[in-house]
């Protein structure tokens, strides 16, 4: 049996995420525990900032891909399958204050060991010189070769963290083999975009 996690990006009619956050958390909470599934967390967006101003993100843990897909469905939402690789390394982390980024990555499927060892190499640095902590680093289930797709989630401490730990604003006093590794890296990124988020208590 093999865990895996679902990444569900979901709708909520107007301003209910934000008025009544504690709902939505419990409602996936519930969908989880009838499963056998813990949810690993939930997040609203930063008012309409890469995603709708209604719109969310839920991210589950499955006992397996049947648990996941036994699931009830989530009413206008999409719902994505994927394997944890090197991180998420421990039990899920403590809803915290903050921003956190979830990006997703397209790669060749032949580059994705590549990609994945330069991700890995480079975080403990990064991690060492800001403020920030990835927390989760997961392949999709959905995508067939030649292509894959991978999703990081990352905690930042604000929007400034974010901005100064860019690898292309050159930050080599502070973190140089975090800059190289990254900066290596992004020869080999087809395609990426990112969506920051505030997590639901």
């Amino acid at each position: 049996m093999t865990e895996v996690y679902e990444y569900c990006r979901f709708r909520t009619p107007a301003h209910a995420l934000r008025q009544q956050p504690a709902h939505w958390r419990r409602m996936f909470q519930d969908r989880a525990a009838g499963g056998g599934g813990h949810v690993y967390g939930v997040w609203a967006s930063m008012v309409g900032l890469g995603l709708a101003r209604d719109e969310g993100i839920a991210m589950t843990r499955w006992p397996d891909t049947e648990a996941a897909n036994a699931a009830q469905p989530v009413a206008d939402a999409h719902c994505h399958l994927l394997a944890a690789t090197v991180r998420p390394d421990g039990p899920p982390p403590a809803t915290f204050p903050g921003l956190s980024v979830f990006r997703w990555f397209e790669v060749a499927a032949e580059d994705w060991s590549a990609f994945c060892d330069l991700s890995a190499a480079a975080w403990p640095n990064m991690e060492a010189n800001f403020e920030v902590q990835i927390h989760g680093f997961w392949r999709s289930l959905e995508t067939s070769p030649p292509s894959s797709w991978t999703l990081l989630h990352t905690r930042y401490a604000d929007f400034s963290v974010w901005e100064a730990s860019r690898w292309w604003r050159q930050p080599a006093d502070d973190a140089p083999v975090f800059s190289e590794r990254l900066k290596v890296r992004n020869d080999v990124i087809r395609d990426t975009i990112a969506y920051p988020l505030i997590e639901l208590g």
